[in-house]
């Protein structure tokens, strides 16, 4: 990465973004760190990082030109929101922000979408060209994902320099500010006496290590790659089951007992709060529980080639996890 070369982080006080801080940070890198709460960026202060508070739905950031445009800011899956709050942030406040990189003549526009858009996998692992199926369109978040990558791709013909990222399923070491979804069930399952699954949890799920996808963004600033191109970061295969037992073994616990609910049970309850909370097909707690009981599998083969992409294994990442709870405990 050439440190002469601003580099615009969106969403930088979340998860992902205060680790990719620090790191282009101590690539020599200057930052423009844009976030609805900049207050949580106060720890990370440092003079080559200058601190933009920004709503994507009122007010996209000014762009400098020749900057690269990381763009992290997105509504993350949630059985509280709506699909037009989700297409709102997540679609039309996305394209707005590349549209403003594109005219102020950024040199490469990363966006971070999710390798859900490429749906669930039901044999071998999905690839960067699987075509988004209409099971995928129709989930409230996914598809607000799908409508802003097909748009920003369309964009590339106008000269934006896209390069679109999929990671799967991140964790990580995180902080107390904002807590990461694994690292946080890492903690209930610490501190439970059990452990309650939905259905069969022995469905594996791709989880990729908050630093692998990291190197990755660092990567892809200056990878020789065509505009437009895609590229799943994926990790380790691992059905909850087994993650948690590794989790409790690393941590030198005794395996809890699994309570199991029937997915008919779990089902019923999940349309009932919908109906309550007034939420459609696509949104709520009974998409939640549809995206639970699928497979997520991905490969990262044409990550691995053009980004240099490294897997850290899922025992090693969980150690480190697992050190940062205990620092946290502290």
């Amino acid at each position: 990465m050439d440190p002469a070369s601003t580099v615009l982080v969106t969403g930088a006080s979340g998860f992902l973004g205060r680790h990719l801080l620090r790191r282009l940070l101590e690539a020599g890198s200057s930052v423009v760190a844009v976030s609805r709460n900049p207050e949580q960026l106060d720890d990370l202060k440092h003079p080559r990082m200058s601190v933009v508070r920004a709503d994507f739905e009122r007010a996209i950031p000014e762009i400098d030109r020749g900057a690269v445009v990381i763009h992290l800011s997105a509504l993350r899956l949630s059985s509280r929101e709506s699909r037009e709050r989700y297409l709102a942030v997540n679609h039309a406040a996305t394209v707005r922000l590349a549209q403003r990189a594109l005219a102020s003549g950024a040199i490469r526009f990363i966006n971070v979408s999710t390798a859900m858009v490429l749906g669930a996998s039901s044999a071998a692992p999905v690839d960067e060209d699987q075509p988004f199926s209409a099971a995928v369109r129709a989930n409230a978040y996914i598809g607000s994902k799908v409508a802003a990558l097909e748009d920003l791709e369309r964009m590339v013909v106008d000269g934006l320099p896209l390069v679109t990222l999929l990671p799967s399923i991140v964790y990580g070491p995180d902080h107390p500010s904002r807590p990461n979804l694994i690292t946080n069930h890492m903690r209930r399952i610490l501190a439970s006496p059990f452990r309650i699954h939905v259905g069969d949890s022995r469905r594996e799920r791709s989880l990729a290590f908050v630093d692998d996808v990291v190197g990755a963004l660092i990567s892809s600033v200056d990878a020789e790659v065509p505009p437009g191109a895609r590229f799943l970061l994926g990790g380790e295969d691992v059905s909850m089951r087994g993650f948690e037992e590794l989790v409790l073994e690393l941590s030198g616990r005794r395996r809890t007992a699994v309570v199991t609910v029937p997915v008919s049970l779990a089902g019923a309850v999940a349309r009932s709060a919908d109906i309550v909370g007034r939420r459609s097909v696509g949104e709520g707690f009974a998409a939640q529980l549809s995206n639970l009981q699928k497979e997520w599998k991905f490969d990262s083969k044409r990550a691995d080639q053009f980004l240099g992409y490294v897997r850290t294994p899922l025992r090693e990442g969980v150690r480190k996890t697992l050190e940062c709870l205990k620092t946290f405990r502290r």
